[in-house]
C-alpha cells in the first residue's frame, strides 16, 4: 500500500514536472569521462513504460540497448525469498536525474552488460534514490548482496564498490553488474575505459 501511494505521488509530481522539463531542465549532463557510455533511460526508451512482471518479460530478458550497454530485468532478492516485480520509466525532477528521465525499481534488479561498448570498462558509476526497503547488487557474476547499498562488500568480484550519498562506482574490470531495489530510483549509469 505505502509503495503504491508512494509511487503514485510521485508518478503524478512527475507527469507535472516533465512538461516543463521540455524547456526548462538542465540539459543531460556527459558521462564521467572521456570515452565514457553511458545508460540515462532517455530518448529511446518511453516515459511511463513498465518492464518485468506487468509486461511479461522473464528474469535475464534484455529490455533494451542503450549506447552498446545491453540491459536486462533479473530477480531480485530480498529476507523473505525472491520477487520480480517491475520497473518503470519515471520523469527526472529538479532534486534527481541528469536528464528527462530515471528509472524506478521495485523488487525487481536490474543488469547492465558491457559487453557491446567496445571496451573492459575500468570504472562504472551510478546515481541513485532509496526510497525505502534493501538492494540488490552484484558485480562480474558474484552472488547477489542484498541489503542497504551502503553497507555493500568491498571489494566485490575483485571491484572496489564506494557509495558516496546518492552515487555509487565500483572500481575495477567491471564486465557486467545488477542493481535494483525495492523503491529504488536509478539514473546515469556510466562505464567508462
Amino acid at each position: 500500500m505505502e509503495d503504491t501511494m508512494i509511487r503514485t505521488i510521485y508518478t503524478g509530481l512527475l507527469s507535472g514536472l516533465a512538461m516543463l522539463c521540455l524547456t526548462a531542465c538542465p540539459p543531460h549532463k556527459p558521462g564521467p569521462g572521456p570515452g565514457a557510455k553511458c545508460v540515462g533511460f532517455e530518448p529511446a526508451v518511453t516515459p511511463l513504460t513498465q518492464y518485468g512482471a506487468p509486461a511479461s518479460n522473464s528474469p535475464g530478458d534484455q529490455i533494451f540497448i542503450e549506447n552498446g550497454i545491453i540491459v536486462r530485468v533479473q530477480e531480485f532478492q530480498h529476507s523473505a525469498g525472491i520477487a520480480f516485480s517491475y520497473a518503470e520509466v519515471v520523469a527526472s525532477t529538479a532534486s534527481f536525474g541528469t536528464g528527462m528521465q530515471a528509472m524506478w525499481t521495485n523488487n525487481i534488479g536490474l543488469e547492465f552488460d558491457f559487453s557491446g561498448v567496445g571496451f573492459t570498462p575500468k570504472k562504472v558509476t551510478f546515481d541513485f534514490v532509496d526510497h525505502g526497503g534493501s538492494e540488490n547488487l552484484s558485480i562480474n557474476g558474484a552472488p547477489v548482496f542484498a541489503g542497504e547499498l551502503s553497507a555493500a562488500p568491498s571489494p566485490m568480484a575483485g571491484v572496489t564498490v564506494s557509495v558516496v550519498g546518492n552515487s555509487a562506482a565500483l572500481t575495477g574490470d567491471v564486465d557486467k553488474f545488477l542493481v535494483g531495489g525495492q523503491e529504488f530510483i536509478l539514473d546515469q549509469v556510466c562505464a567508462t575505459p
